[in-house]
């Protein structure tokens, strides 16, 4: 049900010459989008400015697939 995703040198780089405020969204944000992963669960959706991936919370997340 989990797996860990590598954070490699390209992720990192992209996370810090991005438009996101936050570090670690970023490295979430590019991470998702190197691997495929079409949707990112957070509770504070303002912080991902970066287009390309779905950004939801957890309870639109849960309305969405029933």
């Amino acid at each position: 049900m989990l797996h860990v995703l590598p954070v490699g040198e390209k992720i990192v780089d992209l996370a810090l010459n991005s438009s996101c405020n936050d570090f670690e969204d970023g490295i979430q944000y590019f991470t998702a989008r190197e691997n495929r992963i079409s949707i990112v669960l957070t509770r504070n959706k303002k912080d991902y400015k970066e287009k390309g991936l779905i950004i939801q919370t957890p309870e639109e997340y849960v309305k969405s697939i029933f």
